[in-house]
């Protein structure tokens, strides 16, 4: 563990940090005395959206998901795409390539307001970790890798004003421009 403190309170070391999808749980937003995530887990997220889905499209997500042994929303979306790909004009569910299609548009919209939650104010894990990143002078930028739906590192990072790179060029219309990250992949291999 003093290696470790070693390597990270120095800045002449290469950092590379991945974040996994559950770190927007570790911010409680309920009143105190309860517990509430910022932004639900998988499991949180499959609920919210089975909740705010209704009428066919609610009867053929819960079809799917008893179809589908340990669902939640990630498997259950994937089979949505995969049958509005495959079955054209034939219905599955009740509900045809264009239903399928119409199904994911909702879902996503839903798993889009529900995500695009504010980073709160006070202190806070992405906060923290953008503080401790800018309280040392660096030879090497500190890499963050996240598999969230989320910008809350963008957002800590704009709050204090630090520059990041998030893999796209361009301002008016961003593209994604692999070549960018090539660096990155061959130092890993």
């Amino acid at each position: 563990m003093f290696d470790f403190k070693h390597i990270i309170s120095h800045g002449r070391k290469k950092i590379g940090i991945l974040i996994g999808a559950g770190a927007p749980v570790s911010i409680n937003v309920a009143e105190p005395g309860s517990y509430k995530p910022l932004i639900p887990n998988v499991a949180g997220l499959t609920k919210i959206i089975k909740e705010r889905l209704d009428g066919k499209f609610k009867s053929v997500f819960d079809e799917i998901g008893k179809s589908i042994e340990n669902s939640n929303i990630e498997l259950i979306l994937s089979r949505i795409r995969a049958l509005s790909e495959v079955i054209g004009k034939t219905e599955v569910y009740g509900l045809d390539a264009d239903g399928f299609h119409a199904l994911s548009g909702k879902i996503c919209d839903l798993i889009h307001e529900i995500v695009n939650q504010p980073l709160p104010n006070e202190a806070n894990p992405f906060s923290d970790t953008v503080s401790w990143i800018n309280g040392i002078n660096r030879s090497h930028a500190v890499e963050i890798f996240t598999t969230n739906y989320d910008l809350l590192f963008e957002e800590a990072m704009e709050r204090v004003k630090t520059p990041y790179f998030d893999g796209f060029s361009g301002s008016k219309t961003p593209f994604f421009d692999p070549s960018s990250i090539s660096m990155f992949v061959c130092a890993l291999n």
